[in-house]
Parts: structure tokens; C-alpha cells; sequence
């Protein structure tokens, strides 16, 4: 016979001290019907290889029950009704076979999972009890969706119709604010992870619920349903009907799962950047750069900087507004303005603002293209520093701009020497316009003829 040992103890887990009912390795906890194991201000260490507490266990009083240990514990029920902003913190995964029920505080998800057998539920959640998880963690749910005609399993809040068979179908729930692959924008407190075995074709509804405490500053009369396929790119999905009494979102026409949240339109800050990069080109700098998606984004504003903490706007160049493709966008800059450091900021419909990373100009900006001798009897030298193999286009022209000579010239990646005979023109003030390739704008050298 296995012998129960149950011992209370102080113990500091994190910077809380509290008392906890340490279990043993191989041991259960077993009680007649009706029956309840209280653990006031009390939390649970376990050690055991596979625990099992078939009472309901009913946390209260004040302060954090932490539930933590080497593994996991399976509860069958579970009773939350702590005092005093008191909660329970999971510190190891968790299992429930039949309900989570609240009354008055918090679990704390904490970065660990918590799942519910097919049949359990929760309950009572309010503004004052429920689950909780800033630090990440879910509460997860498995079970088969076969043509759902209001199914919220688990009572976790997701309400599914569909005229298809998802079949076996994985819904998690997480409480940390979603945000986009660069840090910026916000959610609520809340979202959903939806996986179906069938996922395509579905025309399902989804309504999403949400506590009051769960809207993280966000309007509750603008919300609407946001999804990303790989939890880093959001798009803006709308709604189809919103209850900011009862709490919920929801929307129709959905086709297919995944992570869902809500947010508000433009919260999410719309570029998720792809390659950046800076060429020498013939000329002058040119910034290349690519957008994996946008939304709502106005323009680009291009800025340089000397030292890398002050910056200069340098140019402007209009965005897209709303695209789910890959957009490439280029920039060139004045030759001879000689910044170390480059960077590009996307300004949104609404203001907002977000920066790509800081590229180095490694382009020798102050040899790219020279002239010698200046002043000039007979031969110009023309040196071009090029990236790349190309045509560039000389013009030279009196003071009047009146043309004297074109030329069009190739040059190869690396330094070129081109000559401009000048031995027959008077002496005079002349400019010498050096065209890269695809380039409109020229640039303009003043050379002096003796």
C-alpha cells in the first residue's frame, strides 16, 4: 500500500511566499462524492511521475498558489474563489478533466499550458476572475467540429458555425497582446489559435468573446477580427456584427483558421519589411528595399545620418496603402552627400511610424565620380566608380545650356576612365552631365576649359 505524504511548508517560488501541500512520488488524492479539498492561501508542489486529484479542489484566501513542481498534475475539478486580488500561478502544465469554475480571482497562465479534456468547460469568468497570461501560455481544447451549429467548446469562447466537417480540431486561447514581426501595434488580451483537420472551403462564422479587462486601451466600438497565418503578419479581416454589451465580435464568410484576434483598423502597424539593401550603382547611393505586406501605409521617408544618432530626412517615396504582395520601392540619392548610414521610415494613414534597420553606406561616394584636370586644356578624364555593368549617358553643355556633345558610354562594375576631347572648344565654363542608367536626373560637374 502507498503511503500518502502530505506536508505544508513555506516556500519562496519567485519571490512568493506561501504555504504549499507537497505530494509524493506514485500517490492520489481521493475523496467521497460531494466532498472538497480547501487549500486556503495554500498551493500545490508535485513530484510525483503522474498525479491525479480526484476531489474538487477549491483555492481561497488571499495571496498567489503557486501550482508548480517537476510535472504536471491532472485535476478533475477546479474551484477558483481567492480574496483580495489573491490568484493562482502556474508554475508546470496542468490538466483538467471535468470544469474550471470561478468566483472571484485569477490563474495565471504564466507561460504554461493548461488542457481541458474533450468534455470540460470553464466558467464564471468575469471582470474579476478568469484566466489570465500576459507571459504567455493557453488554455487549450481538442475535439471534433462536425458541421457546428454553435459550438463553443470548452465554454472557452469561440463560437464556431459551418456548414463543413472540420473534424478533430485544436483551439487554444492565449491572453498576451498580439503584435506584428517589428514589435508595433496591439490587441486585446486575447486570442484565438483555431485548427481544424479540414481547413479549407469552410464559409464558417466565427464570434469571438472578450472580458472588459481584456481590451488593453483599445476602443471597444471600433474592434474588429485581425488573422495571421504565421503569428507575425496581421491582416485586417472587418466584421460582421459587434456587441460591445455582451462582448463579442463576429464575423462570417471565413474559409479557413488560424490565429484570430481583435484589434482595431491601423492599430497594427502596416509594413512588415522584407530585404533592404544599399547599392554604389554609377552614381550616386541607391537604397533597395522590399514590403512583404501593407496596410494602410501613406509613404516612405528616407533619412541619413552622419553618426547614426542624428538623422536628416532625405527624400520621400509613396507607399502602396493595402497590399498582401511583396512590393520593392528604390531610392536614389544626390551624389556627394556622403552619409554614413541611411535608414527608412514608414508613416501610416494614421501617423504612426515604424523604422527599418539602419543600413551603412559602404558606397566611396567621394571617388564615384570625378573629373580631372580642372581646369582643362585638352582631355577630360572622367573617372566612374560603378556597382554594376551599365551605360551612362555624358552631355555637355555651354553656360546657356545649350548642348555641345553627347555621348553614350559603357562602363563595368568597378572603376572606369572615360575621355571627353575638349582641345577644339573655346575657353569657357562648361557643364558636364554624367546620366546613369534608368536615371532621369543627371549629375551636373562645372568644368573650366583654359
Amino acid at each position: 500500500m502507498k503511503k500518502l505524504l502530505l506536508s505544508v511548508f513555506w516556500i519562496s517560488i519567485t519571490g512568493i511566499l506561501q504555504a504549499q501541500l507537497r505530494i509524493g512520488t506514485g500517490t492520489r488524492i481521493r475523496s467521497a462524492g460531494g466532498t472538497y479539498l480547501v487549500l486556503d492561501s495554500v498551493g500545490i508542489h508535485n513530484e510525483s511521475v503522474a498525479i491525479q486529484l480526484e476531489p474538487v479542489v477549491k483555492f481561497t484566501g488571499a495571496g498567489t498558489a503557486a501550482i508548480s513542481g517537476s510535472q504536471g498534475i491532472t485535476f478533475n475539478s477546479i474551484q477558483v474563489d481567492k480574496t483580495a486580488g489573491g490568484q493562482v500561478r502556474l508554475f508546470q502544465h496542468m490538466n483538467v478533466s471535468q470544469s474550471v469554475s470561478f468566483n472571484n480571482g485569477y490563474i495565471d497562465l504564466n507561460g504554461f499550458e493548461t488542457t481541458l479534456d474533450a468534455a470540460a468547460t470553464i466558467s464564471g469568468e468575469n471582470v474579476s476572475a478568469g484566466f489570465t497570461g500576459s507571459g504567455g501560455g493557453f488554455v487549450s481544447i481538442t475535439t471534433n467540429l462536425i458541421f457546428p451549429a454553435g459550438a463553443n467548446p470548452g465554454n472557452l469562447g469561440a463560437i464556431i458555425n459551418a456548414p463543413a466537417n472540420l473534424g478533430s480540431t485544436i483551439i487554444r486561447r492565449g491572453h498576451r497582446s498580439q503584435t506584428n514581426g517589428g514589435g508595433g501595434g496591439n490587441s486585446v488580451y486575447r486570442y484565438y489559435d483555431i485548427i481544424p483537420a479540414n481547413n479549407t472551403g469552410l464559409n464558417a462564422t466565427l464570434r469571438f468573446f472578450y472580458r472588459d479587462e481584456e481590451l488593453n486601451g483599445l476602443s471597444e466600438s471600433n474592434l474588429q477580427l485581425w488573422k495571421s497565418t504565421d503569428n507575425v503578419n496581421w491582416f485586417l479581416q472587418g466584421f460582421s456584427a459587434r456587441d460591445i454589451v455582451a462582448n463579442y465580435v463576429t464575423l462570417t464568410g471565413i474559409n479557413s483558421f488560424s490565429r484570430w484576434t481583435l484589434s482595431t483598423p491601423g492599430n497594427t502597424l502596416p509594413v512588415s519589411w522584407g530585404s533592404i539593401r544599399l547599392d554604389c550603382a554609377l552614381l550616386a547611393p541607391v537604397l533597395w528595399w522590399e514590403t512583404l505586406y501593407e496596410q494602410n501605409s501613406m509613404h516612405f521617408e528616407i533619412e541619413t545620418s552622419g553618426n547614426g544618432n542624428d538623422w536628416v530626412k532625405a527624400g520621400v517615396i509613396n507607399a502602396s496603402g493595402n497590399s498582401q504582395d511583396k512590393k520593392s520601392y528604390h531610392f536614389t540619392d544626390l551624389p556627394g552627400r556622403k552619409a554614413a548610414f541611411y535608414r527608412i521610415i514608414q508613416v501610416d494613414a494614421d501617423g504612426r511610424r515604424n523604422s527599418s534597420s539602419v543600413i551603412r553606406n559602404t558606397c566611396v561616394s567621394n571617388t564615384a565620380l570625378q573629373v580631372w584636370p580642372n581646369p582643362v586644356k585638352k582631355t577630360l578624364t572622367v573617372s566612374v566608380h560603378s556597382a554594376v555593368n551599365g551605360i551612362i549617358r555624358l552631355r555637355l553643355s555651354d553656360i546657356q545650356g545649350a548642348t555641345i556633345l553627347v555621348s553614350q558610354r559603357t562602363v563595368t562594375a568597378g572603376p572606369n576612365l572615360l575621355t571627353v576631347e575638349m582641345e577644339q572648344l573655346p575657353p569657357a565654363i562648361y557643364h558636364l552631365q554624367v546620366f546613369s542608367a534608368g536615371e532621369e536626373r543627371p549629375v551636373v560637374i562645372p568644368v573650366v576649359k583654359e
